[in-house]
């Protein structure tokens, strides 16, 4: 039987142009590639979800065009549930550039779209009680919130994405959060806005490191377990018994990274949602993320069956070595 996971917060129309070489400065070039793709953080965590084989369902809004069409169509294609993801009258959905040079780095403009109705009122709580987990971003705080609020009245697990997103907007949400995951811009700047730590600075001086600040961020809010991802770096988190933890990346020849910390987030929640514990799914999303990399598109995921190969195969050659 699959895990059901609502997945809520941001969805954008990602337009990509694939170039030899990242722009520096005043830049005219040809790109050698231009296709489009729907993205978000929300979004292709779901997107993830679903190819892992969870029933997914994505919680959001845009707005009532061709781009928001065309994001909820293309979701509907991997099986995600989109009966509460709201097209609203007169608004601008999101979009966003983004440009991949040859090596999968990548450079993204984002536009917000017009400002979206806040109200989280038309919400159907009552679908939560029927979930395994919950993750949210923080692009809809009022919507992030009361779905996080909800699913810890009801023991059910919380995930947050946790991008550069303003303090007070964290404020109101790592409360009713189990897991957060911290990208790494996104560490740096609530240490800075939060402590006043200029992690930088720290890091380079030998004088604090990223542990240090996730236990801290774990003793103010109470969570489970607060995490940083660092791409090829890894990942860093701090449990409950303040225990520091670490999951190496699995190297893998790099197509496009764009999306990869989404497929992380959502690899993650559905291996919490199918009760593995907190190691077991770091090494699992970050085999997902790593398999997310070797293909062009923020929704490059893979299924489950690849994820579990993938993770066998680096383990038996560790053995051989």
């Amino acid at each position: 039987m699959s895990v059901s996971i609502i997945f809520l917060g941001s969805c954008t129309l990602d337009k990509v142009w694939m170039v030899n070489n990242l722009p520096q400065g005043g830049f005219k070039s040809k790109a050698y590639k231009y296709f489009e793709v729907g993205g978000g953080m929300a979004a292709n965590a779901a997107a993830a979800a679903a190819c892992l084989g969870a029933n997914t369902h994505f919680w959001g809004r845009a707005g009532n065009d061709a781009i928001g069409k065309t994001i909820k169509q293309e979701l509907e294609i991997y099986n995600i549930n989109c009966q509460y993801f709201k097209l609203i009258d007169g608004e601008q959905s999101p979009v966003s550039a983004v440009i991949v040079d040859d090596n999968g780095e990548r450079m993204i403009i984002s536009h917000s779209g017009t400002q979206l109705s806040q109200t989280p009122a038309w919400l159907p709580l009552y679908k939560v009680q029927d979930m395994q987990a919950v993750q949210v971003d923080s692009r809809w705080a009022e919507g992030a919130k009361t779905l996080l609020e909800h699913a810890r009245i009801l023991g059910i697990p919380t995930v947050l994405d946790a991008e550069k997103t303003p303090v007070d907007i964290f404020d109101q949400l790592l409360p009713y959060t189990d897991y957060v995951i911290f990208s790494e811009t996104g560490l740096i700047n609530f240490a800075k806005d939060k402590y006043n730590i200029d992690l930088v600075k720290h890091l380079s001086s030998g004088q604090e490191n990223e542990y240090d600040i996730l236990l801290q961020i774990l003793k103010t809010y109470s969570c489970k377990i607060t995490a940083v991802t660092k791409g090829s770096k890894g990942i860093f988190w701090v449990d409950e018994s303040y225990t520091k933890n670490y999951q190496s990346s699995f190297k893998v020849k790099v197509a496009d990274t764009t999306g990869a910390g989404d497929a992380f987030h959502g690899a993650f929640t559905y291996a919490i949602a199918n009760n593995h514990t907190t190691k077991k799914a770091m090494e699992f999303a970050s085999a997902a993320a790593a398999l997310k990399c070797m293909h062009i598109g923020g929704k490059g995921v893979p299924d489950l069956l690849s994820v579990e190969e993938f993770i066998k195969s680096r383990q038996e050659n560790i053995i051989e070595e």
